[in-house]
């Protein structure tokens, strides 16, 4: 049984070299095939980063012309419909153990279950306190809820260090195009969040069962801007996009829509807008934040509406 590593990359040049550095200093198991590192949508030096490490990992290069994260992981798990895959992501660095530790776990468990490990954070600078809880795991780190390792109900593992075996990946239909980084224009920015949660969610809804690794830990890095209030409302509308792509809500609504959005939906876009328009006469950076939150998930509902009229899976 071989184990393959995934990164994809885009633009990210210096994160993705850290990435590689790291992993050169991991312990490779005897079935490691190989890491491929997938450039999607730029050409930013991603294979110069891969060159410098090739005389210390069997490393592979990738070119995608079109961008899309999950278009260019759904294509690689189509191409090796087998096996078992580690996806990293290449703002990541790793523990020394963590090859050997996926290894181990997915020769014990096989086929049939999917695995994840502890994601610990690297702050460029810490973010307030009240913002915390409003930030997602990517921004403050995870762990299984009940301690242990055991995961709750609906709890996933982090997408920046979670591997599954390709069969199962390609039985539950594999990536969804429509989320995630460059699905809809190139980068995060304006795309919907939450690919990797929802492909395992599809996985637990088929009866693969999760597997924890607690050895297989990595420290994804946060910059400043991604522990921002303004980042956080941004992301909220993401999520809130993702949410009625994942849900298909549009196929389930047959009421009077307006540009393909139910009119209830912009109902709520209407009516949080003004709490949104007065948020600048609020004393603290918490309270503006707050008057804010209900128009940009409002926004990002209306979003997702626009873009599952127009688009399918």
């Amino acid at each position: 049984m071989q184990l393959r590593v995934v990164i994809p990359t885009h633009a990210r040049p210096a994160l993705l070299r850290r990435a590689l550095e790291s992993l050169s200093r991991a312990r490779l198991p005897a079935s490691l095939e190989g890491i491929v590192v997938v450039e999607n949508g730029s050409d930013a030096g991603a294979r110069a980063a891969c060159d410098d490490v090739a005389d210390r990992l069997p490393i592979a290069y990738r070119h995608r012309d079109h961008p899309g994260k999950s278009r260019a992981l759904r294509a690689l798990v189509e191409e090796w419909r087998e096996g078992p895959i580690l996806f990293l992501d290449d703002d990541v660095r790793v523990s020394p153990g963590l090859l050997e530790a996926y290894d181990r776990a997915v020769r014990s468990s096989g086929p049939g279950h999917f695995f994840g490990g502890p994601l610990s954070i690297d702050h460029e600078s810490e973010p307030a306190e009240w913002l915390k809880p409003e930030l997602p795991a990517s921004a403050t780190g995870w762990a299984p809820r009940e301690g242990g390792l055991a995961l709750a109900h609906g709890e996933t593992f982090p997408g920046a260090n979670f591997a599954a075996f390709a069969e199962d990946l390609l039985a539950v239909g594999g990536f969804d195009p429509r989320l995630g980084p460059g699905a809809h224009a190139p980068g995060a920015g304006a795309n919907p969040t939450g690919q990797e949660r929802e492909l395992q969610l599809r996985l637990l809804q088929s009866g693969r069962k999760p597997v924890f690794v607690p050895d297989a830990r990595v420290w994804h890095w946060v910059p400043a801007e991604r522990c921002s209030p303004e980042w956080a409302l941004e992301r909220a509308a993401r999520r809130a996009t993702s949410a009625v792509l994942r849900a298909q809500q549009t196929d389930a609504d047959p009421g009077l829509r307006l540009l393909g959005v139910p009119a209830r939906v912009w109902w709520a876009w209407a009516a949080a807008a003004p709490a949104a328009l007065l948020a600048h006469t609020a004393r603290s950076e918490e309270q503006r934040y707050r008057k804010r939150i209900g128009f940009q998930r409002a926004r990002g509902r209306v979003r997702g509406h626009r873009l599952a009229a127009r688009t399918t899976r």
